[in-house]
């Protein structure tokens, strides 16, 4: 996954996936204490989703920024390891 993940009082970053089009809970990609550097895109996490079954799941990156507090961007993903549509009839 690339992107930037920055804020002028950055604290933290994480990415995570969640099953499903509503997920309830989430699994850990990848986290950084570090912000990415204004204008630059970078790589923030890399998933393996061998690991899962195909299907719907939810990237989502978290930010802690000291004065605004958590702010996330989600997006939906479909996961089709075995090539097809990720879906079941």
């Amino acid at each position: 996954m690339t992107g930037r993940a920055a804020s002028p009082d950055f604290i933290a970053s994480s990415v995570e996936w969640g099953a499903g089009i509503a997920p309830t809970t989430w699994s850990a990609i990848a986290t950084s204490t570090t912000a990415t550097p204004q204008g630059v895109l970078s790589t923030l996490a890399t998933w393996d989703t061998r690991s899962v079954p195909d299907g719907d799941y939810v990237i989502r990156v978290r930010l802690t920024d000291r004065k605004l507090g958590e702010l996330v961007y989600a997006a939906a993903v479909v996961v089709s390891n075995s090539g097809g549509t990720g879906r079941t009839p």
